[in-house]
């Protein structure tokens, strides 16, 4: 019974070692040679305007001001949390190795295997909440971001005339996996500059005076 409820302890504290989850957290040509390209019927030929735009949503969001201080704010809140939680799991394992240096016939053993669960089930439950709430706040924190971009995207395009603007996105810098995966699924594969948006967007927003 002794190595049991060891083994149940153990799974236990493992359980609690997830740690926070990172937050945040988020075009080139075509290339074809001219002489590649397959021939177009004559009536295609001239360029016809087309009322399109496209849009780098993850540029919007990086050149916003107060989208990023409170994405800051946010990040090292799950931080202080994690090492809270890290510091507390640590100290429950400590228990667990001394406890198990306590013979099963010691009177107050069971007491202490229950006190130990039930501050390992505590911590569980602290941790989700938690998570909980910081999920909750990142994601009030991006609807309210994408709303401003939705708000600058219809002035820009009721100004414009544009009647479809689409989301690009930009050669990832790094090796991030996350990066790659956006860019490889991005909606338009090629677009000229001249109809890019992003910084249009990026300055309507900035221009406008906050609602706080």
């Amino acid at each position: 019974m002794a190595k049991l409820r060891f083994t149940r302890l153990l799974i236990l504290v493992a359980s609690c070692a997830v740690m926070m989850c990172s937050l945040l957290s988020i075009p080139g040509s075509d290339g074809i040679a001219e002489e590649e390209r397959p021939s177009l019927p004559e009536h295609r030929l001239t360029p016809q305007p087309f009322p399109i735009a496209v849009i780098d949503v993850a540029t919007v969001l990086e050149n916003l001001p107060q989208f990023r201080s409170e994405q800051m704010v946010l990040r090292a809140d799950v931080e202080r949390a994690r090492s809270h939680f890290q510091e507390r799991q640590n100290t429950l394992v400590q228990q667990q190795q001394e406890l198990q240096k306590v013979s099963p016939d010691t009177p107050d053993y069971k007491e202490k295997i229950a006190r130990l669960q039930q501050e390992i089930s505590q911590l569980q439950t602290e941790f989700q909440l938690q998570q909980q709430e910081f999920f909750n706040r990142e994601r009030q924190l991006l609807l309210g971001a994408y709303k401003q971009i939705e708000g600058a995207v219809d002035q820009i395009a009721r100004e414009r005339g544009f009647v479809l603007v689409l989301r690009t996105s930009r050669e990832p810098s790094s090796n991030n996996p996350q990066e790659l995966l956006s860019y490889l699924g991005r909606e338009v594969v090629w677009a000229d500059a001249t109809i890019d948006i992003t910084k249009d967007v990026v300055a309507k927003i900035r221009s406008t005076p906050s609602k706080d």
